[in-house]
């Protein structure tokens, strides 16, 4: 069994692609979850500025309502 120490600049030249082939595949591994984790807090981002808009939104529906009431009130 060979451990990745034993691997150095001194191999010779057909033991690199074999230790580059490993690298990319580990280096794969570690960017795939990467980018699902950023997309599922995008989207959870996402999420939370459509609620706050939506709810923006009612306060602005209820001040407008608030408002006009109040005016005709006074009318």
């Amino acid at each position: 069994m060979f451990s990745s120490s034993q691997f150095t600049a001194t191999d010779n030249a057909s033991q690199r692609p074999i230790i580059l082939v490993i690298k990319l595949a580990r280096e794969k591994k570690r960017v795939i979850p990467d980018y699902q984790n950023e997309n599922e807090n995008l989207s959870l981002q996402l999420i939370g500025v459509k609620t706050k808009l939506i709810t923006l939104a009612v306060f602005e529906f209820f001040l407008t309502q608030l408002q006009v009431t109040k005016f005709n009130q006074n009318m």
